[in-house]
C-alpha cells in the first residue's frame, strides 16, 4: 500500500529511476491518501445503491457505443460524437433512471503512452532499458494506455474525464479496485457521485456536494494564482530601473493575466451558484 501511495503522488522530478512510468499530476493529490482515498468511495458507492462493477459496465457501455457510432459513420479515431444511453437497459443494474440521457463522447489519442499505477518494476524497467515502443505495451495485464475520453452529459451540462478506454486505465480500476482517483485538482478524478448523476440524469445530495466541493477547490486555486501574481509583480517593481524607467509590455503582461484569472474565476463563481441553485434549495 505504501508503495503504491507513493508512485501515486504527483512526479516531482526525474530522481526515480522509473519516473518514465510515473504520472506527472499524480493519481491522487498530496492532501489524501491511497487508502483513505479507496475506504472513502466504497462507502460513498454503498450509500449511492450500486456497485463498482456496475458503473464500470455503465462506462464500458457507454464507449462502446460510441465506437460502434464512429465505425458505422466512417469517422475519424478522434471524433467527437452524441450518444444516447440507458442505464435501465443493463441486466442485474441497481441505478434507475426516468430517461435515457445524451451524451457527448469526445476522444483524445496521444502519441506517449500513461503507465499504469500498478506497474511491476521489474518488467517496466526491463521495458524501459530496452528501449521497447509503447504501442508494445498494451498487453493482457493493461500496463499503460494512451488514449483519453471525455464524456459529457448534455442535459446536466457536467463532464468526466475517463483516462485510457475499454482496455485499460480508470474503468479497469474501477471495475476492479474500487479506485477512481483521488483529489479534488485532479483532472481525471472521477467522483463516483457525480457519475451515478450523470448516468441516471437524477440530481443527488451526494452528487451537490462533490461539484461544490470542486468548484471551491478552483475559486481557491485562483486565489493563490492572484496572490502569486501579486507578488510577481511586487517583485517586479522592487527593480527601481523598472520602476523609474517603466516597461509598458510587462505591466500589459500583469494586466493581460489577472484579467484572465477574473474572467476565469467569474465562471467558477457562477457555476457555484448554479449547483447550489439546483442541489442546495428547498
Amino acid at each position: 500500500i505504501a508503495e503504491i501511495h507513493r508512485r501515486a503522488q504527483p512526479l516531482p522530478d526525474k530522481s526515480d529511476k522509473l519516473w518514465r512510468c510515473r504520472s506527472h499530476c499524480g493519481f491522487l493529490e498530496t492532501n489524501t491518501t491511497f487508502q483513505k482515498t479507496l475506504l472513502d468511495d466504497w462507502d460513498k458507492v454503498k450509500v449511492l445503491g450500486t456497485t463498482h462493477v456496475e458503473l464500470a459496465a455503465h462506462l464500458k457501455n457507454i464507449l462502446q457505443t460510441y465506437e460502434k457510432q464512429k465505425e458505422a459513420q466512417k469517422r475519424g479515431p478522434d471524433a467527437t460524437l452524441r450518444v444516447t444511453y440507458d442505464c435501465r437497459n443493463l441486466k442485474g443494474g441497481f441505478l434507475k433512471a426516468k430517461a435515457p440521457q445524451n451524451f457527448e463522447v469526445e476522444h483524445k489519442s496521444y502519441a506517449g503512452a500513461q503507465w499504469s499505477l500498478f506497474y511491476n518494476p521489474q518488467i517496466a524497467l526491463e521495458k524501459i532499458s530496452n528501449s521497447i515502443q509503447d504501442k508494445e505495451l498494451f498487453d493482457n495485464n493493461r500496463r499503460c494506455w494512451s488514449e483519453d475520453h471525455i464524456v459529457r452529459n448534455l442535459d446536466l451540462g457536467i463532464e468526466i474525464t475517463i483516462a485510457g478506454g475499454l482496455e485499460g486505465g480508470i474503468i479497469y480500476y474501477i471495475e476492479n479496485y474500487g479506485f477512481y482517483e483521488g483529489g479534488l485538482m485532479n483532472p481525471y478524478r472521477i467522483d463516483p457521485a457525480i457519475l451515478v448523476g450523470m448516468i441516471t440524469g437524477e440530481k443527488n445530495q451526494l452528487m451537490g456536494k462533490a461539484l461544490l466541493d470542486k468548484i471551491v477547490a478552483e475559486i481557491q486555486r485562483l486565489s493563490l494564482e492572484f496572490m502569486e501574481l501579486e507578488q510577481k509583480k511586487r517583485f517586479w517593481l522592487e527593480d527601481e530601473k523598472r520602476e523609474k524607467n517603466g516597461d509598458d509590455q510587462a505591466d500589459l503582461w500583469f494586466r493581460r493575466c489577472r484579467e484572465k484569472l477574473m474572467e476565469e474565476e467569474d465562471v467558477w463563481m457562477e457555476k457555484k451558484k448554479k449547483v447550489l441553485g439546483l442541489y442546495f434549495t428547498d
